[in-house]
């Protein structure tokens, strides 16, 4: 019975992730697909580009109206918070 829970649990946790990654690419204005979103991200802002090879953790939060620009093979931390402002 233990594995029949643990085989769903993986099944919820990959369809969750997913779910996260394409929402949070959905508000992002420039991307590529190889985006790892680890848990729930935050994003207020309105001009957001990202790279290749990034891992985003749990609890960032991505503010400001200005240009916030992550470049390739970056990892962005637990509870991080990138604030841009327009000049």
């Amino acid at each position: 019975m233990f594995s029949m829970w643990n085989f769903i649990d993986r099944i919820f946790y990959k369809i969750s992730s997913n779910y996260r990654t394409n929402v949070f690419l959905s508000k992002v204005t420039n991307h590529s697909r190889d985006v790892k979103v680890l848990g729930i991200v935050y994003v207020n802002a309105t001009n957001v580009i990202i790279g290749k090879n990034v891992t985003i953790y749990p609890g960032v939060y991505f503010w400001g109206d200005g240009e916030i620009i992550i470049g390739d093979n970056v990892d962005i931390g637990v509870g991080t918070i990138i604030f841009s402002k327009k000049k």
